[in-house]
């Protein structure tokens, strides 16, 4: 829906849901995943990709285009202007084995298939903390750290029980630069600072009874 200031209209994605082959959760499902520096706006889908709209016209974008996968879970711009796209594998009828992070400049796909757990996986979570650094979650392997030319993964917690998959799910940075994460099994906390203070898991565990700040 759209709210003209006055009103709530519907506002149709242009989705042919009989020509979506395969799907995650719900065929066609899609939403409102970024607005970019141009105003354009980016929706992620469920099984038809990811679809443009530059204010009076959809353009749609697809594995054939260069997706990763059709089924798309977050969308990013970083400093530059690429856009980047979070993708999961689909899951019905069958799994399609596909997924991974890809990079869009405006005219060309990249994909990172020479970086391990970024192609042929479920990517849940793109973010972008404030110094411009970009952190991917690769499940069952880790999170990336992108700082625009390599890629950093961290991959140790102090409650590998929980993060045994190493499904990053959400991550916020506050005012202090802590990054919190919300991975499959719980919250955590990111501090690099301390770790390479105190050698220790790149990520702990935060429990109801905190640590609610930074040490």
């Amino acid at each position: 829906m759209r709210y003209d200031g006055h009103s709530l209209i519907p506002f149709e994605v242009p989705i042919d849901h009989t020509a979506i082959p395969s799907f995650s959760i719900a065929l066609g499902r899609h939403w409102l995943a970024l607005e970019d520096s141009k105003g354009n706006w980016w929706f992620a889908t469920d099984g038809a990709g990811a679809f443009k709209f530059d204010g009076t016209r959809f353009t749609q974008f697809t594995k054939e285009d260069g997706l990763c996968s059709n089924t798309v879970w977050s969308i990013l711009e970083d400093a530059t202007g690429n856009i980047w796209f979070a993708c999961i594998q689909a899951g019905q009828p069958v799994e399609t084995k596909d997924g991974g992070l890809c990079k869009y400049d405006g005219k060309t796909f990249t994909k990172f298939p020479e970086v391990a757990g970024l192609s042929g996986n479920d990517i849940y979570t793109i973010y972008k903390e404030r110094s411009g650094n970009i952190w991917i979650g690769a499940t069952h392997l880790g999170a990336y750290r992108y700082d625009g030319k390599t890629f950093t993964l961290f991959n140790t917690t102090d409650r590998p029980d929980l993060t045994a998959n190493f499904g990053l799910q959400g991550m916020m940075e506050d005012r202090n630069g802590t990054l919190w994460c919300g991975f499959s099994g719980g919250l955590f906390r990111f501090d690099p600072s301390a770790t390479l203070r105190t050698g220790g898991s790149s990520f702990v565990n935060v429990t109801q009874g905190g640590p609610w700040t930074s040490p």
